[in-house]
């Protein structure tokens, strides 16, 4: 989901330039470009770097992210204490949209008048805020009561965990003080027994407390399918873990830790969910059937990961209102056999299943994931060669050869000096040493620069490409 739609017109734009410049290479552009790129005047964009930086100030993170202007230039300088994502968080926290639907959420809401004169606006703007929610929400099966959402159950209830996940909302603005307590001890209970991150343990804080509410007001509920998917054992774990006597709860408290990955297969049930399977199959049938046969040792660890992509997308979509704002231009980069394709699959999977199509951005990145972590990358195409010929002699190439592997995450082979007639790439020291014909030749410097490093990874990508595209021809 788009969370931006909460922020106003003025940080909008700040959060848009700052994000801009977050991912411009240099961590800087042209006055010209980023007015272009962003549809901002010469006025607006130098209000724009002025309230941006007024916020950065008053935020407190000014020594952290600065916006400078020089020239005809504007440039960001960050020392990783912070990004983009907490200024739009704090975006989110002071607009009125949060307010309504934390009243709504609360049960606070009263009257559109009164809602209007406590935040100091007009009926009128008041009544277009409403308006856009609904407009929204109204696509996830979410609608407006007289003083709650109703609906949807599970959307609502996954829409208020990821909202209140995005905006890092403080816990007493949200929750009653008895469930804030409840959920603590769940929270306890749960990471003696399960690895959690800091970060894991907020996430679930949420998810578990708007679940809490949601019990209070007998409104839970969980589909047949997930009661067959997880084992009684496993349920019985939970449920005697968090001295529970709500089956469903820990149903749900089941589901965050197994899409969460803190669940071994003893939770799961053997009998196999048909929906799941089919698009398990789907999967691995298409990809082999456009490479190679995967290994029978990769196959049951792939089948997995993919029966926990499915269940989240068939039963209960956690991530349905996740911000996927991963640079994915990255990924195309560095592993353009595994992106290319999965860009056709993705169109022949909801061709297939059209029932799947609103999950496209979800679909591709999961699985994107998955074949990164899971198929060696060796399975679907041929590697880029590399001969490495120094004249400091084989000591100094094999120190080469190591720093290869740790600096170029790419399908790389290195190739023996009996072998270079086969080479692709010659990294070297010195020059005119290869003839018009042979390899694509490298000069490096002694040790190699960054931008030693940047070109040679820059004609890796470009090989890597051509051959990918060779191969789909072939």
């Amino acid at each position: 989901m788009n969370y931006e739609f909460f922020l106003s017109k003025e940080d909008y734009r700040s959060y848009s330039l700052l994000k801009y410049l977050e991912e411009s290479s240099n961590l800087s552009e042209s006055i010209l470009k980023i007015q272009e790129e962003l549809s901002l005047s010469t006025f607006l964009l130098k209000k724009t770097i002025e309230n941006l930086n007024d916020d950065l100030d008053e935020l407190g993170i000014s020594e952290h992210l600065k916006i400078l202007t020089t020239g005809t230039e504007v440039s960001l300088e960050i020392d990783g204490h912070y990004s983009s994502g907490f200024l739009l968080s704090n975006y989110i926290k002071r607009s009125i949209y949060l307010d309504l639907l934390i009243e709504f959420f609360r049960e606070d809401y009263t009257t559109l008048e009164v809602f209007a004169d406590e935040h100091h606006i007009s009926y009128s703007s008041a009544y277009t805020i409403l308006q856009e929610l609904k407009k929204v929400l109204k696509k996830h099966q979410i609608f407006f009561d007289k003083k709650k959402l109703y609906g949807n159950r599970r959307n609502i209830i996954i829409f208020y965990y990821q909202l209140f996940l995005v905006t890092d909302i403080s816990y007493t603005k949200v929750y009653p003080a008895d469930v804030i307590d409840k959920t603590n001890q769940f929270i306890f209970l749960l990471s003696n027994e399960y690895s959690l991150s800091v970060y894991e343990k907020k996430k679930l804080f949420h998810y578990l407390s708007v679940n809490v509410l949601a019990e209070k007001s007998k409104e839970l509920e969980i589909c047949k399918n997930i009661i067959h998917f997880f084992s009684e054992e496993g349920v019985t774990k939970i449920k005697k873990l968090l001295n529970l006597s709500s089956t469903t709860f820990a149903y749900l408290v089941l589901i965050w830790l197994y899409l969460n990955d803190k669940v071994d297969q003893t939770y799961i049930e053997n009998n196999k969910d048909q929906g799941i399977e089919q698009l398990n199959d789907y999967f691995i049938q298409k990809i082999e059937e456009r490479f190679k046969p995967l290994q029978e040792e990769n196959t049951g660890e792939i089948r997995r990961e993919l029966s926990k992509i499915h269940f989240n997308i068939l039963y209960y979509p956690i991530n349905k209102f996740d911000e996927f704002t991963i640079n994915i231009y990255f990924f195309r980069q560095n592993y353009p056999e595994f992106y290319f394709y999965l860009l056709d699959y993705i169109n022949l999977l909801t061709e297939e299943y059209k029932e799947l199509s609103r999950d496209k951005i979800f679909l591709f990145f999961s699985y994107l994931m998955l074949v990164i972590n899971h198929i060696p990358i060796k399975l679907i195409s041929d590697p880029v060669k590399v001969g490495i010929d120094f004249s400091y002699g084989s000591a100094y190439n094999q120190f080469i050869k190591k720093n290869l592997s740790l600096y170029i995450n790419l399908n790389v082979e290195i190739i023996d000096d009996e072998q270079s007639k086969h080479t692709d790439v010659v990294i070297t020291n010195m020059n005119n040493l290869y003839e018009e014909g042979s390899p694509q030749v490298v000069v490096w410097l002694n040790p190699p620069r960054p931008v030693d490093w940047g070109n040679l990874t820059k004609i890796l990508l470009r090989i890597q490409e051509k051959k990918y595209k060779n191969s789909q021809n072939k």
